[in-house]
């Protein structure tokens, strides 16, 4: 549960600003101590009027009126975002969500704070099912530890990670992996209207399948292979497509494209 006693404030209204805004709206943190700043007036308006939260009127001004300052920007816009809160973000726990972004590139242009931390959340945080991946910079107060993990809670799951570079793997694993799922979704799916069925039911049959199997994994402490084998019975439907799977690579296929994508996510850090 996160702290009724604090103010948060989101730079960047995008997917992620708005998933974060709705999960601690979601989970009964009052409004009136949330802030938010979006660069397009448009969009401000649009979520102060959905959300009921008053918008700020820049980037300054949210961090002088929050505690605990999520930047949900774009990596491109991220260095514009610190030089508007460079003199005001001090005593501030900032915490950025900027793919490749180093903390110490932060640092570098805040002139050095101790209070910063770098989370690489996913899509999934829409639907308060998402996956995200903490780094804490040494020094950062317990209690602060606490209340990102409670605020980021409200979106999904949490894990904390000991060294940073560690964040460019949940990058290519989770941060990418909504991707590599709804491909194979929609192979499913294609799959069975190529052998007749309805798109509608094709569709809800892919979904629904992905769905419950990722819950009988969460509520499983089986492993993978495990629960592979429950569905797979000797010379059987299921056998023949796995083999199908197995002959185009499939495994490695997925083992391929996290690496990628990690690899990709270590180049931008740089």
């Amino acid at each position: 549960m996160v702290p009724m006693n604090i103010k948060i404030g989101i730079i960047g209204m995008g997917n992620m600003g708005e998933a974060i805004l709705k999960g601690l709206i979601s989970n009964g943190f009052e409004r009136g101590l949330l802030s938010f700043f979006d660069k397009m007036l448009e969009r401000r308006q649009e979520i102060a009027k959905q959300y009921n939260v008053a918008a700020s009127g820049s980037n300054a001004e949210v961090v002088k009126n929050s505690d605990y300052v999520i930047l949900a920007v774009k990596p491109q816009d991220i260095e514009v975002v610190l030089k508007d809160i460079k003199l005001v973000q001090k005593g501030r726990v900032i915490v950025s969500i900027a793919a490749g972004t180093t903390l110490s590139r932060i640092n570098s242009v805040l002139g050095g704070s101790a209070n910063l931390v770098r989370i690489m959340p996913n899509i999934a945080a829409i639907t308060g099912e998402g996956a995200c991946g903490i780094y804490i910079s040494p020094g950062l107060a317990d209690n602060d530890v606490k209340n990102i993990v409670n605020i980021f809670s409200t979106i999904g799951k949490v894990v904390i990670l000991k060294d940073e570079c560690l964040l460019d793997i949940v990058t290519g694993l989770s941060g990418s992996g909504p991707a590599y799922v709804f491909v194979m979704m929609e192979a499913l799916s294609d799959a069975g209207v190529k052998l007749g069925l309805p798109r509608s039911i094709a569709r809800l049959l892919a979904i629904q399948t992905v769905m419950g199997a990722a819950k009988l994994a969460v509520e499983s402490d089986r492993h993978f292979a495990e629960l592979r084998d429950m569905v797979t019975s000797p010379g059987g439907t299921t056998m023949a497509g796995l083999k199908a799977l197995e002959d185009k690579r499939f495994r490695t296929a997925i083992m391929d494209a996290v690496e990628a994508a990690t690899k990709r996510a270590k180049e931008l850090s740089r």
